[in-house]
């Protein structure tokens, strides 16, 4: 989570690959650090079952935690 602090001043948009079994973890610390800046994740991108996830961190992290979903995930945080 320190990481992710140390990025809260971060004015560029930020793209990060995470694996299924970290992507809760990871909204959960995006929750807490960027609670109201909007998120994109993108699921299995240009695979069949691709879907676009949008909200905020705390939002996604509420939805997401509920599923079990197993592919890779791109998650693009909104710049300051």
């Amino acid at each position: 989570m320190a990481e992710l602090r140390q990025l809260q001043a971060e004015r560029r948009t930020i793209v990060v690959m995470e694996t299924p079994y970290r992507l809760v973890p990871l909204l959960r610390d995006l929750a807490a650090v960027f609670s109201q800046r909007r998120i994109c994740i993108a699921y299995n991108l240009t695979l069949p079952d691709e879907q676009i996830f949008h909200g905020t961190a705390s939002a996604l992290y509420k939805d997401l935690s509920a599923r079990e979903m197993k592919g890779e995930f791109v998650v693009v945080i909104e710049g300051r």
